[in-house]
């Protein structure tokens, strides 16, 4: 049971990656350099999550 669930997660992942592939490139290409201009003490990874979710809430409430 677990192992549909782990599959149905990774199917989810996927569809959205799809769906926001375009959207996403566009936007890391725009953010890229305020990215490298973070101090390392910023979590790149922490912004780029949060960029996936801002994208992901403004497509949901299309």
């Amino acid at each position: 049971m677990a192992d549909r669930r782990d599959e149905s997660v990774v199917d989810t992942v996927r569809k959205v990656e799809a769906i926001f592939k375009d959207r996403l490139d566009q936007a890391f290409t725009a953010i890229n350099a305020d990215l490298l201009k973070l101090d390392d003490e910023v979590d790149r990874d922490q912004v780029i999550q949060a960029l996936v979710v801002a994208l992901f809430r403004a497509e949901t409430r299309r």
